[in-house]
């Protein structure tokens, strides 16, 4: 609960109140006035008034004065001084760059659907514009065919500028806590049969023959059950004797994974990285998809010449969608996730076992469950629902006076 003040709120121009008091200490003639920092704890500033009536007038005067540079800062800060101090804040607290990476592009939809030079000038209104037009308008994935926008995407966002706000810029009045998030249905996870993971695999190695790069890659992601970016950022250090390690630097969960991978899969990957002692584990994509473009008379002069993780993650994510453009039923990257939750199941681990091992809370872990078992609340309740059916009077009913007698007296 927050400090009690005295007096009525003074308003600042940005709409924040700041609550305040008016006190003469004994070791002072003058009226002190004592206001809250908006940054924590309170500020003590004198009136340099003996009368409190003289005090309780300059006091507003002195409150707004004190936070007079810093609205000046906040109104002028532009977008650009954000992204350049919020990485910096980030660092600092060792967050993973990928999360800068998130909200740098949470920042350039905001700027793309709404005018705005700062985070000073988005009030309610302009937060809630932003809700109406994101929602309301259609985008594209680089072709002609248009989409239309998902309400989770849009809570979403809504949930990273409402932390934007608060955690980082440290607005204590955030106009994207008065903006309700959309209602969406909740949903069971869909599992890929293993008839669609063998064809997707198949259809892989033919698209590729004769490089075994992106089978191999689709395998471990199959093995580990892991996100797709958690993969693309292993490093080669991370596998040894058998074991892949996924570090906590890295991943989204921020957890440990230690994952034996099995014979095969380590002969494959340790000749693929052999003669290296570090880096990425698969830095070798990019010269090998140059060497498969060249033999296979296909353009290669756009490919890069240095790995980046991403490179590979938007190379994965494209051998999905030109599938599902000709296939059905679709699949996903992390269908694969999905599937290795699943599998764990049938392979007789436990819940928690199973929420351990891949990272999950154990409610998520429980509807994967349920949908493995295909388990529905409709099966749970025909389970129950004699038990919940008032019962008709009976006999004995009848000889004592009946339930709503016994009930009444």
């Amino acid at each position: 609960m927050g400090r009690k003040w005295q007096e009525v709120p003074v308003t600042l121009p940005d709409g924040r109140m700041v609550g305040y008091s008016i006190l003469k200490r004994a070791d002072t003639s003058a009226y002190m006035v004592n206001f809250d920092n908006l940054n924590g704890g309170t500020v003590r500033k004198s009136t340099g008034h003996t009368s409190m009536t003289e005090a309780a007038k300059i006091a507003p005067e002195i409150i707004r004065r004190h936070f007079q540079p810093e609205l000046l800062k906040r109104s002028n800060q532009t977008w650009d001084d954000v992204l350049h101090t919020l990485e910096g804040k980030l660092t600092k607290n060792n967050n993973r760059h990928a999360t800068y990476r998130d909200y740098a592009s949470s920042i350039s939809v905001l700027r793309a659907t709404i005018t705005t030079r700062g985070p000073g000038d988005i009030t309610e209104a302009k937060a809630s514009l932003f809700a109406d037009k994101f929602i309301s308008t259609p985008y594209s994935r680089g072709g002609e065919a248009t989409y239309t926008r998902s309400h989770t995407t849009l809570n979403a966002y809504i949930r990273k500028f409402r932390s934007l706000w608060s955690k980082w810029l440290k607005f204590r009045d955030n106009p994207w806590k008065l903006i309700d998030f959309a209602e969406v249905d909740s949903k069971d996870p869909t599992i890929p049969t293993e008839d669609t993971v063998t064809h997707f695999m198949e259809w892989v190695k033919a698209k590729y023959p004769g490089w075994g790069l992106p089978s191999l890659f689709l395998e471990v992601k199959a093995v580990m059950g892991c996100r797709l970016k958690d993969l693309t950022e292993a490093r080669r250090e991370n596998l040894q004797n058998g074991v892949l390690t996924l570090d906590p630097a890295t991943m989204k969960a921020r957890n440990f994974r230690r994952i034996a991978i099995g014979p095969d899969l380590t002969k494959r990957l340790e000749a693929m990285v052999k003669g290296w002692s570090s880096g990425f584990l698969w830095s070798n994509y990019s010269l090998e998809l140059k060497r498969h473009l060249e033999a296979t008379k296909q353009r290669s002069h756009l490919t890069h010449e240095f790995f980046e993780p991403s490179a590979i993650y938007w190379f994965i994510q494209d051998l999905f969608r030109e599938y599902n453009r000709c296939h059905t039923p679709k699949i996903n990257s992390h269908d694969f996730r999905r599937r290795a939750v699943t599998l764990s199941f049938k392979a007789g681990l436990t819940l928690d076992e199973v929420a351990l091992m891949f990272g999950l809370d154990r409610l998520t872990a429980t509807r994967y469950y349920m949908a493995w078992q295909e388990v529905s609340t409709d099966d749970l309740h025909a389970r129950v629902r004699d038990h919940l059916t008032p019962k008709p009077k009976t006999a004995s009913d009848a000889k004592t006076g009946g339930l709503a007698d016994t009930l009444a007296s």
